[in-house]
């Protein structure tokens, strides 16, 4: 069995000049593929985490655009310097 989700925002009515609601539009709209795609994304970074904590290993960023460097995981600062040297 399959799962779909939806969103259903709904746009707001109008009131009667004694205060009574007399509409309210609600739309559906099908979020499945959106959702599907999350969760991939989702578990692709979960096994990139677990991988890079198995192997013991830091992985950094280099962007050449500004010259900063981001780290994602933990790396002993003065074997990444000596590294980039």
């Amino acid at each position: 069995m399959s799962q779909a989700w939806t969103s259903s925002p709904s746009l707001g009515g109008g009131r009667s000049p004694s205060g009574d609601c007399y509409g309210r539009v609600w739309y559906f709209q099908d979020i499945t593929e959106r959702k599907r795609a999350e969760d991939k994304l989702y578990q692709s970074q979960e096994r990139y985490i677990l991988t890079t904590q198995a192997a013991k290993v830091g992985v950094w960023e280099w962007n050449q655009q500004i010259g900063g460097r981001r780290f994602f995981s933990k790396m002993d600062a003065s074997l990444l310097h000596t590294l980039l040297e």
